[in-house]
């Protein structure tokens, strides 16, 4: 494994820890303020910032998306009549995930530094049956929050790096984190390194888009400020209480979690944490939350691959085995 960052918030207290390598052509040491590519753990400052739009009244959760995007956006999205933006973000839409078709890692592969748009990323999800009616079950995707920023846009009439720039990151002074290939870069982004090429080799995937800049793993940020994120939805700087409320209402199973919007839920030794992980080549984080303490734990690591991912489990279930005992 090339490289890690823990953090960790208890009570007044924080620990703060990089080992490893942060670009291994370069020989440089990875430090704390490392700059991260949290893919999926992006989904959960569209689902804050939808939820403050929602506690406006700028809009309804429960409104069909084609009464919002306008018949381009979901032309061949199957049940697009049917679903609601609450259903992209908790993915009860059943909307087919753009990530899974074989064909967009094809075009990746050909054109590896191409910036994807979220019309393009989902036309590989159009003409595509629903794996199920709306609302009857619980399958993640990726194509869910592409068509979720989609709304935010519409509604807002304003691109939605813009929102999330000012009624998140500027409102909870997220310094260290910015929106990929949307807002101005900070700091220094480290090197992903994981198996893409269809060999068994180690690649740096440092250049090649995977998507980056999208509303489903655009953002960038240290393991600190993904931490001082949660904080903020807790504290009532990003959410008062009806907002914070709707991230959590009609949550639905997952296995042995529930799924809000943007933020999953579970219970662990008898205490509730909030969760969230995001996976690209090269790129690996996960963030546990417990509201009732405010307790935090953020682990990155910057490998990927099988026996990679198989360290990474490892490492990240001792340390939050660890952590829970705080």
């Amino acid at each position: 494994m090339p490289g890690i960052i823990v953090y960790a918030g208890i009570g007044n207290e924080e620990a703060n820890i990089a080992q490893g390598t942060a670009n291994v052509t370069a020989g440089t040491p990875m430090r704390t303020d490392h700059m991260f590519r949290i893919a999926s753990n992006s989904k959960t400052y569209l689902a804050v910032l939808i939820a403050q739009l929602h506690s406006l009244g700028t809009f309804s959760l429960d409104t069909p998306i084609a009464e919002i995007l306008s018949a381009e956006a979901i032309a061949g999205i199957a049940n697009a009549n049917q679903v609601t933006t609450r259903q992209l973000l908790n993915h009860t839409s059943g909307v087919y995930d753009y990530f899974e078709s074989d064909t967009i890692w094809h075009a990746m592969l050909r054109d590896p530094t191409h910036q994807w748009t979220a019309m393009e990323a989902l036309q590989y999800a159009r003409n595509v049956p629903a794996k199920f009616a709306p609302g009857t079950g619980f399958g993640y995707s990726n194509s869910n929050y592409l068509l979720a920023r989609l709304v935010v846009d519409a509604i807002t009439g304003m691109h939605h790096p813009a929102s999330i720039q000012r009624n998140i990151l500027n409102a909870a002074d997220l310094s260290q984190t910015y929106y990929e290939a949307h807002g101005t870069p900070i700091g220094e982004l480290c090197h992903g390194y994981g198996q893409y090429q269809g060999d068994r080799n180690i690649d740096d995937s440092f250049a090649f888009n995977q998507g980056y800049g999208m509303a489903d793993g655009g953002m960038v940020a240290t393991a600190r400020d993904l931490a001082r994120f949660y904080m903020a939805i807790q504290d009532g700087t990003l959410l008062d209480n009806e907002a914070k409320h709707t991230l959590f209402d009609n949550s639905v199973p997952d296995g042995n979690s529930q799924a809000g919007l943007g933020i999953f839920i579970e219970t662990k030794d008898d205490k509730e944490v909030w969760l969230h992980g995001g996976a690209l080549v090269g790129y690996l984080s996960d963030v546990l939350y417990y509201p009732a303490t405010g307790n935090v734990l953020v682990f990155f690591d910057n490998g990927s691959g099988q026996e990679l991912n198989d360290v990474y489990d490892t490492l990240s279930e001792e340390l939050s085995t660890a952590f829970n005992q705080h």
